[in-house]
C-alpha cells in the first residue's frame, strides 16, 4: 500500500519517530500480530513504515492489512502527523467502487474521526491521521501512536463487515 506523499518534517525528530515505530512493531509482534518495519529507502518507502497483517480480521475482500507511519510534511506548524491506513481490499473495479459509495458515505458520517475511501492503486482503506506535538518525549509519543494505531484497527475492523 503506497499513498504517502509530502515533503520533510523536522529532521531532528526522525530518530525518535523511528524508535517509537520500532517499538510499535515489536509490541504488535509480541501480541501475535505479523508486523514488519520498513525503513525509509527500503522498498521505495519515503518514510519509515510499520506494515502489519491482521489475520484475525476478515472482510469480504480478505484479510485486513495496515500501515502506520509519520507522513513527510514540510508545513510551518510545530506538529508532526501520524497516519494509519487499514486496507480492507485490494484494487477495486468500477462496479465495486459504485456499489461501495453509498455505504462509505453513510459510515463516514457516523465516524468520530478518520474516514473510509477508495484509492485506485490500493482499494478500500480506513485512514486516520492525528496531529501530535513535536516536543513529546519517547514514552509520550509511543503512547499516542499506540492509541492511534489501535483506534484505526478497531474502527476499520468494526466496519469491515458492512462492506
Amino acid at each position: 500500500m503506497r499513498c504517502i506523499k509530502g515533503g520533510n518534517m523536522l529532521k531532528e525528530n526522525n530518530a525518535l519517530r523511528r524508535k517509537v515505530l520500532n517499538r510499535l512493531a515489536n509490541e504488535l509482534k509480541n501480541a501475535g500480530t505479523e508486523a514488519v518495519m520498513i525503513k525509509e529507502g527500503e522498498q521505495g518507502a519515503n518514510t519509515d513504515i510499520v506494515n502489519i497483517v491482521l489475520s484475525t480480521v476478515i472482510s469480504r475482500f480478505g484479510t485486513l492489512t495496515a500501515q502506520f507511519f509519520f507522513p513527510p510534511y514540510n508545513g510551518a506548524e510545530t506538529v508532526q502527523y501520524f497516519t494509519g491506513l487499514v486496507s480492507l481490499s485490494g484494487a477495486l473495479g468500477e462496479m465495486d467502487k459504485r456499489r461501495l459509495a453509498p455505504t462509505i458515505e453513510r459510515i463516514n458520517c457516523e465516524l468520530p474521526c478518520g474516514l473510509f475511501a477508495v484509492y485506485d492503486e490500493v482499494g478500500l482503506v480506513y485512514k486516520l491521521t492525528v496531529p501530535l506535538p513535536e516536543d513529546l518525549s519517547e514514552d509520550e509519543l509511543f503512547t499516542m501512536i499506540n492509541l492511534a494505531s489501535g483506534h484505526a484497527i478497531a474502527l476499520a475492523s468494526s466496519y469491515a463487515r458492512d462492506f
